[in-house]
């Protein structure tokens, strides 16, 4: 009796299997015959599925692996190892007909997705052909990957615009001065008090439009939202509708122009030398100019403009148009208790401002500093733009619009705070497309973080039995998430009834800003912690950007 031999690659029995491409069902078959096999492997397979023209297919997770499973218990069968699949799409209407989204599949071994397919799926679910991004489309046909791709948004509406009433004349007319000249100071020639003549045209009224209607991604009309109506308040008081244009207020008389944003008026105006203990409180019907000061303790409310040649001190003003002053306005806050007060519906302009409590419903001027005060502007707030040192320092600047200076805070650091934008009652629904559109620009912000520290260390990770690299799967999640931002923000245009403003919300420093100088725009903040020169600051998708001066 001789000795069996051992086993080698040489004298093995041949292979218990075999593989074999099902036509009609379009996959790889596996067939298990009686005899049960131990030798064979994943890499015995590669070649022969090669041979078979297969190893493009989809191959299903632990196909394999089972099969040699049962090929090494002998366990007759037959397996399906993978598929032959063609790519495939699938498109989708977001339930509020903003948006529609095609979700694909590459091919594996079958046939890629055509330019044709793709068009007869979006075809199906009836997307109007006005609202597809064809830069999307060009992205489907070409993706090398599953992809995930908004191709088509709603066309927003454009809303009317609401009408407007165009003031032609100023209240009064700056004189422009160079005041670091010692000849230049005269606190009396700072302004020309405007008078105008009877028949003067004054406002001008520019008619609201309908707007034009936006469109679904289904073709429907998202009906857009005519400008809202605006008519000259009434009644006229020494001005009426031009004979020629009845857009146009003329004078009726001779007079001050009082500009309001609903109309204008023309005042009899009320002159004296001074407010002090001659004058008394003043209370008028009609506008008020003084050729020196307004002195401390006393109490102005007009319906017009205040002009004043020289200053104001601690005194409490309440105008229906403009306060305007030649020189400046000197107080002194003692905790809550403030003895100057200036409240407009029109600009608030001085000299400085020290210490006081300022309200306007327009714009704040100041062309030396503003120092220490409570400052409120339904616009803007500006210091320095007319020549002089144009520095806030100190206090609470809160505007609308914008901040301009020149300096924000000093060199002993007092904390400045200047606070821009926010309504007091912001849409609702606005507010919360805004906070999920900054939660994704945050996400967004973590993970290509994450990925810059992958692609550093080129690192992939093993899920199944497929190596995926994990770089790869943070872009996909990128893609995903900028798609879900281009949503919202349409979504925002179309749902946000908020009036946009013509000028961005910003801060603009001329020349320095110091320590302990903080910003807030629409919510975001910003601190100084070092002496920064020549910047702006905006609002750029919810967070602030600080940029140089160009």
């Amino acid at each position: 009796m001789t000795d069996t031999p051992p086993e080698t690659s040489a004298n093995r029995p041949a292979p218990s299997y075999r593989l074999h491409y099902d036509q009609s069902a379009k996959a790889l078959i596996g067939v298990v015959h009686a005899k049960a096999s131990t030798f064979v492997s994943h890499e015995h397979l590669k070649p022969k599925i090669k041979a078979l023209g297969c190893e493009q297919f989809y191959f299903i997770e632990h196909g394999i692996e089972r099969f040699l499973q049962k090929l090494k218990k002998g366990e007759i069968g037959h397996y399906t190892l993978a598929e032959k699949r063609d790519a495939s799409i699938h498109v989708s209407v977001s339930a509020d007909k903003l948006s529609a989204r095609a979700q694909t599949t590459i091919a594996y071994g079958g046939a890629p997705l055509s330019l044709e397919q793709i068009l007869q799926a979006i075809k199906a679910v009836q997307i109007t052909s006005h609202c597809i991004d064809k830069t999307q489309i060009a992205k489907l046909v070409n993706s090398t990957k599953d992809a995930d791709i908004i191709f088509a948004n709603a066309i927003p509406p454009q809303h009317g615009q609401d009408a407007k009433l165009v003031p032609l004349v100023k209240s009064a007319l700056s004189v422009v001065k160079d005041t670091n000249k010692a000849t230049n100071i005269d606190q009396h020639e700072i302004f020309e008090f405007v008078v105008v003549e009877q028949g003067q045209a004054l406002m001008q009224r520019i008619p609201a439009t309908e707007g034009t209607a936006g469109i679904t991604v289904t073709g429907r009309t998202i009906k857009a939202n005519p400008g809202k109506n605006k008519t000259f308040t009434k009644p006229f008081i020494g001005v009426e509708p031009s004979p020629d244009d009845a857009n146009i207020l003329q004078a009726a008389i001779k007079g001050h122009p009082v500009i309001s944003s609903t109309g204008v008026r023309v005042d009899p105006v009320m002159t004296i030398k001074a407010v002090d203990i001659h004058s008394g409180n003043i209370h008028y019907d009609g506008s008020l100019y003084v050729q020196q000061d307004i002195n401390s303790g006393y109490k102005i409310a007009v319906t017009g403009d205040v002009i004043v040649k020289g200053s104001i001190y601690q005194a409490c003003i309440e105008a229906g148009g403009n306060i305007i002053a030649g020189g400046g306005v000197h107080a002194k806050i003692n905790g809550d208790n403030a003895n100057c007060t200036l409240t407009a519906k029109g600009d608030i302009q001085a000299k400085f401002f020290h210490q006081c409590q300022v309200h306007s419903q327009a714009n704040v001027h100041a062309r030396e500093y503003i120092m220490q005060c409570q400052i409120q502007a339904a616009n803007s707030i500006n210091a320095g733009q007319d020549g002089g040192k144009g520095a806030i320092i100190g206090g609470t600047c809160r505007a609308g619009q914008r901040v301009h200076a020149k300096i924000l805070g000093n060199d002993a650091y007092l904390a400045t705070h200047i606070i821009i934008g926010a309504q007091e009652h912001p849409n609702p629904e606005a507010q919360q497309l805004k906070t999920k559109i900054k939660r994704r620009y945050d996400e967004q912000k973590q993970l290509r973080s994450i990925l810059n520290k992958i692609q550093n260390q080129n690192a992939p990770t093993r899920v199944g039995q497929v190596t995926l690299d994990k770089a790869r799967k943070i872009e996909d999640t990128l893609l995903l998430i900028q798609q879900q931002i281009t949503t919202l923000e349409s979504h925002l245009k179309i749902h946000s009834s908020e009036q946009l403003n013509n000028l961005p919300l910003q801060v603009i420093v001329d020349n320095i800003a110091y320590l302990n100088v903080q910003v807030v725009i629409d919510g975001a903040s910003w601190k100084c912690t070092e002496e920064k020169r020549r910047f702006k600051i905006n609002l750029f998708q919810h967070t602030l950007q600080i940029s140089p001066l160009t």
